[in-house]
């Protein structure tokens, strides 16, 4: 679905702590595929974070960039060199990259292609 989205949205909904808590955490179950409470590298999806977070077509990234974001993803938040990543910690990581997704947006209004479990549409639905 194209939507028209700009950061003061993204970022309402980073505030709103109830719906951003309610719809990471979904995100985070469905990553957890094995259900140990922790997110690892064998829990990624093999095509990217985009999907799921920025919506983003993640089929025209190469597997050694999807690598290179993991890596990324596990060197900033992985806190105790287990190679994994728990709630509270997804939770942070989420809102980092959404805000970060804010500050690149700023109060411009873009129009973006959201799949409809993505997290940037969730935002534009609390927005309204």
């Amino acid at each position: 679905m194209i939507m028209i989205i700009d950061g003061s949205m993204i970022n309402k909904f980073v505030e709103d702590t109830e719906a951003f808590h309610k719809y990471s955490d979904e995100k985070f179950k469905m990553l957890d595929v094995d259900n140990d409470g922790v997110v690892t590298r064998k829990d990624l999806p093999k095509g990217g974070l985009g999907n799921w977070i920025l919506a983003l077509d993640d089929e025209a990234h190469s597997d050694e960039d999807v690598k290179e974001d993991y890596d990324s993803i596990f060197k900033s938040f992985e806190v105790d060199g287990s190679c994994s990543i728990g709630l509270e910690t997804f939770r942070l990581m989420v809102k980092e990259i959404m805000l970060a997704l804010v500050r690149g947006i700023g109060n411009m209004p873009i129009s973006m292609l959201l799949n409809d479990d993505s997290l940037i549409f969730k935002a534009c639905l609390q927005s309204n």
